[in-house]
């Protein structure tokens, strides 16, 4: 079963780790080093999503974002890098069934990264 859970204050660090984890996991991507700029906590906008590799292919990551969608009644947008091939095909595969094909995709040059938008209000 998966579940969605706020990030307590107590927690935040074991956050903060994970995501330095998500920007060394995609460095083959970026070309970036870990660093220490980052921003663990986006708001209708998934910029940053990651499944630790030994989880993947079990449908964790597609009920992860069902249930993100299912619990905030909102516009949404979902980024991802255009050298990332595979989580352009998950997305799309991902948002497409769950809008049922009503969503609308973008590139946005001046990020390089590709966009899905849609509405669960």
């Amino acid at each position: 079963m998966v579940q969605l859970l706020p990030v307590l204050e107590d927690k935040q660090k074991v956050l903060y780790n994970l995501h330095q984890l998500y920007h060394h996991d995609f460095s083959p991507f970026t070309g970036e080093e870990i660093n220490q700029d980052t921003d663990p906590d986006p708001t209708h906008l998934i910029y940053d999503f990651m499944i630790l590799r030994k989880f993947r292919r079990q449908g964790l990551g597609r009920a992860a974002a069902e249930l993100a969608f299912d619990s905030f009644k909102a516009n949404w947008k979902v980024a991802q890098m255009s050298s990332n091939e595979a989580a352009i095909l998950f997305w799309r595969e991902v948002i497409g069934e769950y809008t049922d094909q009503s969503y609308t995709k973008s590139f946005k040059s001046d990020v390089n990264k590709y966009i899905q938008a849609f509405s669960t209000k």
